[in-house]
């Protein structure tokens, strides 16, 4: 619950587009394993999703409940891949940044479809 937390206050401390160009890329990523990569991705889309409006109640705790659930999996995968606690917050900020970009159009492709995302939080 404390990393959606974050990831909601990140979120609304700034624009989408702005985002886009101001994190620098986050070292720490390369040391996630895929399995926190895939868990920090989709928890991240979900708080993105969320907090931007367009869905109606149910969806948006829909959305909630599916990043809580990503982001408990995160916080114990960066764990077991020995990521200091205290790089946690800078990478759920780099990974809401790709996640925004993402929605947003500003990649090419999203880093995973939301099958990938729907299993994880299943």
């Amino acid at each position: 619950m404390r990393l959606v937390l974050v990831a909601a206050v990140a979120l609304v401390s700034f624009a989408a587009p702005a985002v886009a160009n101001t994190f620098p890329t986050n070292p720490a990523v390369q040391e996630v394993s895929a399995d926190a990569d895939i868990a920090l991705w989709c928890a991240s889309t979900y708080v993105a999703v969320s907090q931007m409006g367009g869905l109606d109640d149910a969806a948006s705790a829909t959305a909630n409940q599916f990043a809580e659930v990503a982001f408990d999996k995160a916080d114990r995968l960066l764990v077991a891949d020995g990521i200091a606690e205290s790089e946690h917050n800078r990478l759920i900020s780099y990974y809401l940044e790709e996640a925004i970009r993402g929605i947003s159009g500003q990649l090419p492709e999203l880093r995973y479809n939301d099958q990938v995302c729907h299993s994880l939080v299943s």
